[in-house]
């Protein structure tokens, strides 16, 4: 499950293990932590963003016009 944090996914994202050579993957692997690929992090990062900038311009909205 904690592969899909997304700090987690935000470290798979950026760590692209198969472009590191067959003897230093398993380094690249063990650093990044998630074994995610790179597309499927860039996702659920994204989801992320997407979930909190929508929760925060709900809150901003309901403060602004003081309903809900």
């Amino acid at each position: 499950m904690s592969d899909w944090t997304p700090f987690a996914a935000g470290r798979a994202m950026l760590t692209d293990a198969s472009a590191c050579s067959s003897d230093d993957r398993p380094f690249a692997q063990a650093l990044a932590g998630p074994h995610l690929s790179t597309p499927v992090a860039a996702a659920v990062f994204s989801a992320y963003a997407a979930a909190v900038t929508a929760a925060g311009l709900w809150a901003y909205c309901r403060r602004n016009t003081g309903r809900g």
